[in-house]
């Protein structure tokens, strides 16, 4: 958990951010019930896809500019050691910090229980996805000067499904239908990343 330490700020700004983003929505619309469930999946998903992105987007910075890679390396522990240590503990993180949410986002959104079981199982499965793409493209340009947009432009293509899918599971789970098909869909994207 030392890798925790060293990017402690990057993931509670990106925690804050998923909780401000995700709360003012709803502060700023007039209430209509309908309104919040028509948005409330598009909303949640795209908040925790871009608090993701901000977190990971300097997921190899700090280890490619303070020697950290060169000592995993020199101890000769393989690289995919590395990047699975590093990916396992931020999406652990990551993860965590949206399950405390899903009481907060159940009261601000008016869902009831099994929405709110569709949710936090749609972000349980489909974060890792959004994750282990996320540490992909921050390897691409780790060290570059305009990562971000290169980040950006390659991930959103990405993304794409995976918030399809996400936002069609909460979708589910209002209208009473069967939400197994898309966390099945959202499980084989994650595991085959």
């Amino acid at each position: 958990f030392r890798l925790l330490s060293r990017q402690k700020q990057a993931l509670m700004q990106a925690f804050l951010f998923f909780l401000m983003f995700v709360a003012f929505f709803p502060l700023t619309i007039p209430f209509d019930l309908k309104t919040l469930h028509l948005i409330c999946p598009g909303i949640i998903w795209l908040a925790m896809s871009l608090a993701i992105f901000l977190a990971s987007e300097r997921f190899y910075l700090t280890d490619i500019q303070c020697g950290y890679l060169e000592q995993w390396l020199v101890y000769r522990i393989s690289l995919q050691t590395f990047v699975f240590s590093k990916w396992l503990v931020h999406g652990f993180v990551n993860i965590l910090g949206m399950m405390i949410c899903i009481p907060i986002l159940a009261l601000l959104y008016q869902l009831s229980f099994s929405e709110s079981i569709a949710l936090a199982g749609s972000l349980l499965v489909g974060s890792p996805a959004l994750l282990a793409m996320c540490g992909m493209v921050s390897a691409f340009g780790a060290d570059g000067p305009n990562r971000s947009v290169l980040m950006l432009l390659i991930l959103f293509p990405l993304m794409m499904p995976i918030l399809i899918l996400g936002s069609a599971t909460l979708s589910a789970s209002f209208q009473s239908l069967s939400i197994a098909p898309y966390l099945a869909l959202l499980l084989a994207l994650s595991l085959s990343l």
